[in-house]
């Protein structure tokens, strides 16, 4: 299972690094998912602290 994740990972970033739209693709997303990450850290806190 982790041989196959990581073979279609690199087949992902070498599509990337070929199509810019792609690039793009899998910044945006990188993006995304760090702000939804602090997004749900930062109201865990605020429970945390005001709950």
């Amino acid at each position: 299972m982790e041989r196959e994740l990581r073979k279609w990972w690199t087949y992902i970033l070498k599509t990337a690094e070929q199509h810019v739209f792609m690039k793009i693709g899998l910044a945006s997303a990188a993006c995304f998912v760090i702000f939804q990450f602090g997004k749900d850290v930062g109201e865990a806190f605020y429970y945390i602290l005001h709950g």
